[in-house]
């Protein structure tokens, strides 16, 4: 476990900057704006580009606080179970899309949130079984643990 400091210094080395998706977990909604303030202030300081964060958090209020600060930056809500009520709640608050546990969500679900103009995000699948679940939903953007699976899996390793 290293710091988020730690990490961008790590990849100031890298040709290209990965994509970061930063789960916020603020747990006092009185100190949104100094915490979000206080991440974006770091990943200033390492010149991070916003086009490759995305900011996730399953309440729009400091999302919200994050989008005051950074108007550009990518801002996602995590569904929970409830993949639907969070799409819906995604678009009343015009974010960017939706992330959640791939075995919460049909890819019919995925199809309408998409066709409503959402990203989606899966995340979760440790098994083979369930990585390929969530490649052939065809989400814009899937998080696993196990990247070596699923790089076998896109036929990549």
């Amino acid at each position: 476990i290293i710091t988020m400091q730690a990490m961008l210094q790590r990849f100031q080395t890298y040709p290209d900057p990965p994509y970061l998706h930063i789960d916020i977990r603020n747990q006092d909604p009185n100190r949104n704006a100094f915490y979000a303030k206080s991440v974006l202030d770091l990943l200033r300081k390492y010149n991070y580009p916003v086009e490759k964060l995305a900011f996730i958090f399953n309440d729009p209020a400091i999302l919200h606080t994050v989008r005051e600060l950074e108007p550009e930056a990518m801002l996602m809500l995590d569904a929970g179970e409830d993949f639907d009520l969070s799409a819906q709640q995604a678009l009343d608050n015009q974010l960017h899309g939706v992330t959640a546990n791939g075995k919460h969500v049909s890819r019919e679900q995925l199809l309408r949130a998409r066709a409503q103009g959402l990203q989606v995000v899966l995340f979760g699948g440790k098994s083979k079984g369930s990585i390929a679940k969530m490649l052939e939903m065809e989400p814009h953007a899937i998080q696993v643990n196990n990247v070596r699976r699923m790089r076998g899996l896109l036929g990549r390793e």
